[in-house]
């Protein structure tokens, strides 16, 4: 049987993980429904790890980090300074060259390179030293799709779960919720600074009716932090991690749906999805043409508020009639094509697409 290969940077995955594991929240179902159709069309689906390419018709590069790369000097230097001031170095997880085997056994042209991170996550996910290696490349981003015909469109799937079928009353919700990981950039336009504003406003303002849950608060992450330990703030609205995010976002009118950056035309991830399903309000900051891919009354436009306080005045003062006008509104999107597009199982369409995979007999 032909079979396509994935190659991931993540070990956590590795070993065909993306496939057979899931998660309590679903992460994995749109590389799941991949597996599933491309098995329906006649093609066995593995990670590379130590694969061979014989009957390979596909190789799917899961962003610029999973194309092996030596250390550059000043990676090396960086893993000096870690040393010096005893921060953990990161194992290499790559141990094959993937890329280079690829090429040299003449598939370059049965090669496509996902670009599902924006910048302030893989900045080399936009360097034309990565685009050049491909023929073939998967984004979301506007731009890139109309400036190169190299580039081809693909919406990054919502997590695998259900919609919540009874919405917890709106008197019986907690005003706000933020689950997320703390997670830190120097990129310009990253947004991780200000998601962690709004926690302080609401942790400051309104701790009896605003929680924080999700991995890395309460601890260390900057540098800075890793070096200065007791410089990190101590949230008391902070819940640790949920393990049903679904049921936790359901207690909540509103929640926190911050990107990772503010200058993505057309990044929109499972966030916002997530909080539809769990029939709780999304306030969301992110791509600045949101409205193309998400219908503007099913949410709260983050940008539309001068301060935390105008934002918080808003929740607060916001009437059962209107909130339900949102809900009823979300309703209505979940029934849309825009939605649809993407559901886990349009994840593997492009992807067919792109390495012109036809049905098998």
């Amino acid at each position: 049987m032909k079979k396509i290969l994935v190659q991931l940077s993540s070990p956590v995955f590795m070993n065909n993980k993306i496939f057979t594991t899931m998660d309590m929240n679903n992460l994995t179902a749109g590389w799941h429904r991949l597996r599933e159709q491309l098995l329906n069309m006649g093609y066995v689906v593995e990670t590379v790890d130590n694969n061979s390419f014989s009957n390979c018709e596909g190789i799917i590069f899961f962003n610029s980090d999973s194309i092996y790369t030596p250390l550059s000097l000043s990676e090396k230097l960086k893993n000096v300074g870690r040393k010096l001031f005893n921060i953990p170095i990161k194992e290499r997880v790559l141990k094959r060259d993937t890329y280079t085997d690829a090429l040299q056994a003449g598939l370059r042209d049965k090669m496509v390179l996902v670009l599902w991170e924006p910048k302030t996550v893989l900045p080399l996910n936009f360097h034309k030293t990565t685009w050049d290696k491909f023929d073939h490349i998967l984004t979301w981003d506007d731009d890139l799709i109309t400036s190169d015909k190299k580039f081809s469109r693909f919406f990054i799937p919502m997590e695998g779960n259900p919609v919540l079928e009874h919405p917890v009353p709106f008197a019986e919700k907690k005003l706000l919720v933020n689950v997320s990981y703390n997670k830190y950039s120097s990129y310009t336009y990253e947004l991780y600074s200000e998601r962690v504003k709004t926690i302080d406003y609401f942790s400051t303002h309104y701790p009896n009716d605003f929680d924080l849950f999700g991995p890395r608060w309460n601890i260390p992450v900057t540098r800075f932090q890793l070096m200065f330990p007791w410089t990190v703030k101590k949230y008391g609205t902070y819940r640790g991690k949920t393990e049903k995010k679904l049921e936790t976002l359901s207690q909540y009118k509103f929640n926190l749906c911050y990107e990772n950056t503010s200058d993505a035309q057309g990044y929109v991830c499972d966030k916002i999805f997530t909080s539809f399903h769990a029939r709780s309000v999304p306030i969301y900051w992110g791509a600045s043409n949101i409205a193309d891919y998400v219908d503007p009354d099913t949410f709260i436009d983050r940008r539309q508020f001068k301060s935390q306080k105008e934002m918080a005045e808003f929740l607060t003062h916001m009437t059962e009639q209107t909130y339900n006008e949102y809900l009823k509104a979300g309703e209505r999107y979940m029934e849309s094509e825009k939605y649809a597009q993407c559901l886990p199982e349009s994840f593997s369409k492009p992807i067919i697409k792109a390495l012109s995979l036809t049905q098998q007999n």
